[in-house]
């Protein structure tokens, strides 16, 4: 007979499959309405909806919730996930949905390395191997280090320097940067702020930081001989109507049952077995991408993703084992 820990972990792995497949419709609608609206305005668009959503329910508690004493950190929280948000929806549109999967993957890795050098979290031989394991998968998704065609297997050749890289993948790992300095605000919020606090503050604070990105669009534009990305013009809310207003709405909806089953899974499961099952968006996202966008990823993509998956996977048993070690050893002294 079942025991109640396995009976919670199998609730934990159905959240976690759920949020995956939220975060996976998230992305695909996403990149859908880019064809028409703006990135920015998706953005501020779809905070706007899951802001004015959540208001009944934060309040329901009353309104003694929102007092708080951390309130920059409520603003740098809401600033920084804004932007990451933006760079990342961005980045979205002119990528493959598996690939930005992937790369959205190397936050853990970012975290372990914030937490090595600002918590001062040991440091050990399997975190150095899957840092660098995980930086050879993010080279082979963002460069074409091996392609095949109909003349068999082909390796990049580097005697005449490394290819430019596609700087849409640059804008994605940037916003990967900003979300693990967000989840290590998050990690200092969570000792003294409510979660209803911080999710009214995010949400807030993302609508107005949002608000001016979505009036105008962007474009990569030349400056002293340097692509970056500008301002190219004011751009009004014209590509709204009512099926876009509805797919809006169904992204409000995935972004909650996503973040929601995420952390409802950690609750109630041990990690070490619900996040592996976080990776299967790395399939549910290339299921995706190949059924709605006809996009077929590359082998060099394709090894990538496994050596990024392998190395997060690596790292949660390897800490998963340390953490049942020191567990039983206080056992032993108590």
């Amino acid at each position: 007979m079942a025991s109640n820990s396995q009976y919670r972990n199998m609730y934990g792995i159905i959240l976690m499959l759920t949020h995956s497949f939220a975060a996976s419709m998230l992305y695909a609608v996403n990149k859908y309405l880019t064809e028409f609206v703006s990135s920015n305005q998706m953005v501020f668009l779809y905070k706007s909806i899951v802001l004015i959503g959540i208001v009944p329910w934060i309040l329901h508690g009353g309104i003694a919730c929102l007092k708080t004493q951390k309130f920059k950190l409520h603003l740098l929280r809401g600033v920084v996930s804004t932007i990451a948000a933006l760079c990342f929806f961005y980045g979205l549109s002119k990528v493959s949905i598996a690939s930005a999967t992937a790369l959205n993957k190397m936050e853990p890795v970012l975290l372990m390395v914030i937490g090595v050098i600002y918590f001062r979290e040991r440091f050990s031989i399997s975190k150095a191997a899957t840092v660098v394991i995980s930086f050879i998968g993010m080279l082979f998704v963002i460069y074409p280090v091996i392609t095949m065609d109909e003349s068999g297997i082909h390796f990049m050749e580097l005697s005449g320097g490394l290819p430019e890289v596609n700087y849409n993948y640059l804008i994605i790992l940037c916003a990967v940067l900003l979300w693990t300095i967000n989840s290590s605000v998050v990690k200092v919020l969570g000792k003294t702020e409510s979660n209803r606090t911080q999710l009214f503050y995010v949400s807030l604070i993302s609508v107005i930081v949002s608000f001016p990105a979505a009036m105008f669009t962007w474009s990569v534009q030349s400056f002293a001989g340097s692509d970056i990305l500008w301002i190219n013009e004011v751009s009004p809310f014209s590509g709204l109507n009512s099926q876009v207003m509805w797919l809006l709405l169904i992204v409000a909806v995935m972004h909650f049952i996503h973040v929601t089953c995420y952390f409802q899974s950690l609750k109630v499961g041990e990690m070490s077995v619900v996040i592996p099952f976080d990776y299967s968006r790395l399939i549910i996202g290339g299921v995706l991408g190949y059924v709605f966008f006809g996009s077929t990823p590359s082998m060099s993509a394709n090894i990538g993703y496994i050596l990024i998956l392998s190395a997060g996977v690596y790292l949660l048993r390897v800490q998963s084992k340390l953490k049942r070690s020191s567990r039983l050893l206080e056992d032993e002294q108590s």
